[in-house]
């Protein structure tokens, strides 16, 4: 590929010149209305929109389909954010299929933002700091029979800010802040059946496959991406005729071998390849307080 150089012609200043000044940054320009307060200008939010893993549609008991999935939110900004509603759309069509208000997007079971810390001085779980991440975690249902989209986008709708302006195709400017993402292809290929991933039974699953459960954490990998590695991870209990997991009354002290799935056989749910097995890792001694026993060994 070559490239050719021309020489610019020399612009000879004029009589009397206007000094405009911008000052670029990630998202914007910032300007200074006639009050003296400092306005930033944008056409688009500074946002990456992903979704993990791709929606999948699954048939329900219930005559319907359900796609569950995670959408991060990466803000490039230099000033916050505040969430006031998000559509999950039909990306053809444009039909809502589902919404989440401010009411929604306060519990932290449906919106997190890393590193979630609450307390009586943080912003509130709604507020996407500059530079951080947002997990959401999007239900869809389509009833049985209705056409399942091909696609989907999220319309990501903001807070107005007294310092921020959207500028218009028009060039005119506007408080709604309003971000929308590329489409997401559904995932078309046929859903896996799995099989009871443990021997016997009774076993009752707990802590997954629903919001608020501990399981839905997002940590950094070495490949330089965010990922919710448990984000299909659950806890299984074996279960007595009386639903206690453990002879009762609970004594004072309990040990791992009291437990009911203590020494179960694990079974493959599907055909895998093992790409990792480690042995050796002391057990730790259950505490019937129900606090975390420490030091967890790895």
């Amino acid at each position: 590929m070559q490239f050719s150089l021309m020489r610019q012609p020399r612009l000879r200043a004029p009589a009397l010149a206007v000094l405009l000044v911008f000052v670029a940054f990630p998202g914007g320009v910032r300007a200074q209305s006639s009050s003296g307060k400092e306005i930033i200008r944008v056409r688009t939010l500074p946002l990456d929109v992903h979704s993990r893993p791709a929606p999948q549609l699954v048939a329900t008991d219930a005559d319907q389909g359900v796609m569950a999935y995670t959408v991060l939110i990466t803000s490039w900004a230099d000033y916050d954010l505040r969430f006031a509603r998000i559509d999950v759309e039909d990306a053809r069509s444009g039909a809502v299929l589902a919404t989440y208000d401010r009411k929604d997007l306060e519990d932290p079971a449906r919106l997190r933002i890393t590193q979630f810390v609450r307390s009586k001085a943080s912003p509130g779980n709604r507020v996407l700091p500059a530079g951080r991440t947002a997990l959401l975690y999007v239900i869809v249902r389509v009833a049985t029979g209705s056409p399942a989209p091909q696609a989907l986008r999220h319309r990501l709708t903001f807070e107005a800010d007294d310092k921020l302006r959207m500028v218009r195709d028009d060039g005119s400017l506007t408080t709604e802040l309003v971000a929308v993402s590329e489409p997401t292809p559904v995932n078309r290929t046929a859903v896996p059946v799995l099989g009871p991933p443990l021997e016997g039974g009774p076993w009752r699953c707990g802590n997954g496959f629903s919001l608020g459960n501990s399981h839905a954490n997002l940590y950094p990998f070495r490949t330089a991406e965010l990922r919710v590695p448990q984000l299909f991870g659950c806890d299984f209990s074996k279960l007595d005729l009386k639903g206690d997991i453990l002879p009762s009354p609970f004594p004072d002290e309990i040990t791992a071998s009291m437990f009911y799935g203590y020494g179960a056989k694990v079974l493959a749910v599907a055909d895998g390849k093992i790409v990792v097995a480690q042995d050796g890792i002391p057990e730790a001694v259950p505490r019937v307080d129900g606090s975390v026993p420490g030091p967890i060994t790895n």
